[in-house]
């Protein structure tokens, strides 16, 4: 069968499913979308909302849990993918009989006019509808499914899954209905072929399932018994959320897990829904198909045996129903003496039996008792009840409240039963709660008042306990782990509410709790064995006419050990350390409270935000020190055990051409140039000293051998210096200046000359070049130019300055020996010295003694003193 749908424009009509049966894929090449394609879909969005009210809806509810990852076709021919954006688990799923038909995007709507095909893509996956105008051949659809590598499928009451390896439902499409053009909705059975697939109703979590075996599978959706023109709405999404209900009944288990079954189905306008059930997994946080139930119900109750079984209240026609999570299907738990309605209660009393109260008229009573699987009548009610609470207090009785006034009555389950009325409430309530606490005292709360109230079994009275701060109705009240109570959602002033209020039986306060996701009212708040608070479904306007069920589920609270928490109050423990619920006090450096667990842990490599951060961290064993970069004095500063350069080190970073107070502070780099800190190449202080290359972390790099260093230059020779490869600059050679000049300054020679003294010694300036010339060897003689004939200059020395020998002199210095400077400026020879022999007879010497003027001026002479030291000598020059 392929689909197709033709739109007469003029007549503004819309006509699908026009198309006759034909198995056969349409071979049409899709078409881009142009003007009359989209006028055709809004065209046939306009029929749609006329024909079938409601059943479009434009709004999406965020989803609090997982999200999916889509994509719709091009044409109506392609595949639309959905794919749980956590796991990966998915599929392309292709309707086989759709004919071609370009996509046209209308109001957030993708429309396939030709096809009569409309997909709409959530936060949560896709939803397809498929109008049909006229009843085809076969009333089925065949959808061409390829999961994802690995995902393993499960069909049970209607509802196929892909799971992961785990057996998590991560992909579900629901149980498909179809809404005939009398307005009546029909459920759709769904077959799977060619693909290997689980039947079994029993929780998937942890049992091996197998794989589907073939590449690709076939879903058949069927129906039959619709009027037409008829809409089919088969919906793919992921499994944090479940069918939309509201005033279902939702029970925790003795695994843990929760069981969600019954309730309305409002989409403007509500029905009783579908009695499917599903279980929740707070693990996976994903929901998964289980048996259904019997019937159809809403407003009914459930609670836990303690055979781990749990008991429902069914329709009327029904009574009780046993759910049993070890084969996953629901049973009869014998007839009840009483057609119940919705807004009856059940209380499991301390001998395990229950307590089966109110919705009825006349007011009326049973017990179950779970080994017999019977319901009795007990004692009646003094008032007829419907929309109570009946509360399990700590001597045994039971405490009813409400449900269409403020009376209050016990019951009093000896014996054969009794009821007797207590001390009334402040106000009338209505679809309030009430949870007994830690103290024995019950709190009343909701029910459209803001008035809080305490009824105390001692005194058999109530008292104000505060109040909210707006009436809601229809709220949810739970006790949490933490002994706090929450009361959560509801109705104010007719639309749904996300407010959370905690109230502190401890001080008596009422405060603002974190709000739900989802504004609801109508919903069931289920308390985890985490501690945390499950929300499922609920609706988003109280009114019938008006309002939307929710198939969205959320967790709100924090309480589980472990858990995220803004306040003390929020953690079971009351300790609520570094936004983590603890155990116990962790207080401290490096003590921090372990996600996940609680537990007060050190902490070790990381920085504790409330003791150690910023520039300091936890060490490997738990003390806070300095982190990377900061100064620090010795290795026991830091927190990596090592402080080089003045900083906080990654390493040891001892290599010589290694630093840490680089660029990069904290962290060892190799470094070029001069070594850090007190590292240091070996350098006698000349170019030939060693540096670093920036390459070789442990050794310096030094000029090469024979590389140029320290040349010096004295008496126009010049003495060459080289580099020894190991920093030191070490002397080689001693040449003359090249050109006989001399020095030009300590360490070269001159080029050029202006004068002799320019030029080597036995050289003298001629044109500014040295040429040979005579000069004095320092002592007596003079070299000749040629420098083999020797000139003797005695009794004198010959000039070093002139190159000519002295022809005078002032002092014995400008005498050769052994000749003596005489008074008259001469060299001359030294006289003896006089005899010191005498004898005690020798006459007096004459008057005026025997120093006469010329013997005085000899000894003078004889008694300067000779200066030893001579004249450098000249370096012979090079002919």
């Amino acid at each position: 069968m392929r689909l197709s749908s033709s739109l007469a424009v003029i007549a503004l009509a819309v006509v699908v499913g026009g198309g006759g049966c034909d198995s056969e894929r349409a071979t049409t090449a899709p078409r881009p979308a142009g003007a009359q394609s989209t006028l055709n879909a809004e065209y046939m969005l306009r029929e749609l909302g006329a024909r079938f009210p409601g059943a479009l809806p434009r709004s999406v509810v965020e989803s609090a849990f997982t999200r999916a990852r889509t994509e719709l076709p091009d044409d109506a021919t392609g595949d639309f993918v959905v794919e749980d954006a956590v796991s990966g688990v998915g599929a392309r799923v292709r309707l086989e009989q759709a004919a071609s038909s370009p996509r046209v995007t209308v109001d957030g709507l993708a429309v396939y006019a030709d096809a009569g095909v409309v997909m709409r893509a959530t936060p949560r996956g896709v939803e397809d509808f498929v109008s049909l105008r006229r009843r085809p051949a076969r009333e089925e659809l065949a959808y061409e499914v390829t999961p994802s590598a690995g995902a393993r499928l499960r069909l049970v009451e209607r509802t196929l899954e892909l799971l992961d390896e785990r057996g998590a439902p991560r992909i579900r499409m629901a149980p498909p209905w179809v809404v005939g053009a009398d307005g009546v909705k029909l459920e759709a059975d769904v077959a799977l072929e060619g693909c290997a697939y689980d039947t079994s109703p029993v929780a998937p979590w942890g049992r091996e399932l197998p794989l589907p075996g073939a590449a690709r599978c076939t879903v058949r959706v069927r129906w039959s018994g619709a009027r037409y023109p008829a809409l089919v709405d088969p919906a793919w999404s992921t499994t944090g959320a479940t069918t939309p209900r509201d005033q279902h009944v939702a029970v925790k288990l003795a695994n843990g897990r929760v069981l969600v079954t019954f309730g309305n189905t409002c989409n403007n306008g509500c029905f009783l829904g579908s009695s499917a059930a599903a279980l929740y997994d707070p693990t996976t946080k994903t929901f998964a198909a289980t048996g259904s139930a019997s019937g159809k119900v809403a407003d009914t109750a459930a609670v836990l045996l303690g055979n781990g079984k749990a008991l429902v209240m069914g329709p009327q026609t029904v009574g009780g129903l046993l759910y049993d999570p070890g084969t996953g299907t629901f049973g009869p738990a014998g007839a009840s003496t009483v057609e119940r309605s919705g807004g009856s209660t059940l209380t499991v009393l301390a001998s395990g039996k229950v307590l089966a109260l109110g919705g009825s008229s006349p007011p009326s009573a049973e017990i179950y008792d779970p080994v017999a699987n019977t319901f009795t009548l007990t004692a009646a009610p003094k008032a007829a009840r419907n929309g109570h609470t009946a509360t399990l207090l700590t001597n045994g009785r039971v405490l009813v409240t409400g449900g269409g006034s403020a009376s209050a009555e016990l019951f009093d389950p000896a014996g054969a039963g009794s009821f007797a009325l207590t001390g009334s409430m402040s106000v009338a309530r209505t679809g309030h709660g009430a949870v007994r606490l830690a103290s024995g005292k019950v709190l009343v709360a909701g029910g459209g008042t803001k008035a809080l109230e305490l009824f105390d079994p001692a005194t058999g009275m109530f008292s104000s306990a505060g109040a909210l701060a707006d009436a809601r109705e229809a709220v949810s009240v739970t006790l949490m782990t933490s002994g706090n109570v929450y009361i959560a959602g509801g109705f104010l002033l007719g639309t749904g509410s996300p407010i959370v209020e905690r109230y502190e039986p401890a001080t008596g306060q009422v405060s603002v709790a974190p709000f739900f996701v989802t504004a609801r009212g109508y919903h069931r708040a289920t308390l985890l064995d985490s501690g945390v608070l499950l929300a499922t479904g609920g609706r988003n306007i109280s009114s019938e006419s008006f309002g939307n069920s929710i198939a969205d589920a959320e967790e709100l609270g924090v309480t589980s050990a472990g858990a995220v928490c803004a306040l003390h109050d929020d953690c079971a423990s009351g300790i609520c350390d570094q936004g983590v619920c603890c155990l116990t006090t962790c207080t401290g450096a490096c003590r921090a409270c372990a996600p996940g667990t609680g537990q007060c842990l050190v902490v070790k490599g990381a920085d504790d935000p409330n003791s150690c951060a910023g520039t300091d961290t936890c060490d490997a064993t738990g003390a806070c020190k300095k982190k990377l970069g900061q100064p620090c004095a010795d290795n026991a500063a830091c927190a990596g055990g090592f402080c080089v350069d003045g900083v906080c080190c990654d390493r040891a970073c001892a290599g010589t051409c290694e630093a840490c107070d680089g660029a990069n502070r904290g962290t060892c780099e190799t470094v070029a140039g001069r070594p850090h800190g007190t590292r240091a190449c070996a350098s006698d202080g000349s170019t030939c000293g060693g540096a670093c290359d920036g390459t070789i972390a442990d050794a310096c790099t030094f000029p090469g051998v024979q590389t140029g260093c320290g040349t010096r230059c004295t008496d126009g020779a010049r003495t060459a210096g080289a580099c020894d490869g190991k920093g030191a600059c070490v002397s080689q050679a001693t040449r003359p200046c090249p050109g006989n000049y001399a020095c030009a300054d300590a360490t070269s020679c001159r080029t050029t000359c202006a004068s002799d003294a320019e030029c080597a010694r036995g050289y003298g300036c001629a044109a500014g070049a040295c040429t040979p010339i005579a000069y004095c060897d320092g002592d007596r003689t003079i070299i000749g130019a040629d420098g083999k004939s020797k000139t003797d200059c005695a009794p004198f020395r010959c000039d070093v300055a002139t190159n000519r020998c002295r022809t005078s002199c002032e002092d014995v210095e400008a005498c050769a020996d052994p000749f003596v400077c005489g008074l008259d400026g001469q060299c001359v020879a030294a006289p003896e010295a006089p005899s010191g022999c005498a004898t005690s007879s020798a006459p007096s010497p004459p008057q005026g003694g025997w120093l006469t003027p010329s013997v005085l001026a000899l000894l003078i002479v004889l008694t300067r003193r000779r200066r030893e030291h001579s004249l450098p000598p000249r370096v012979r020059p090079i002919p």
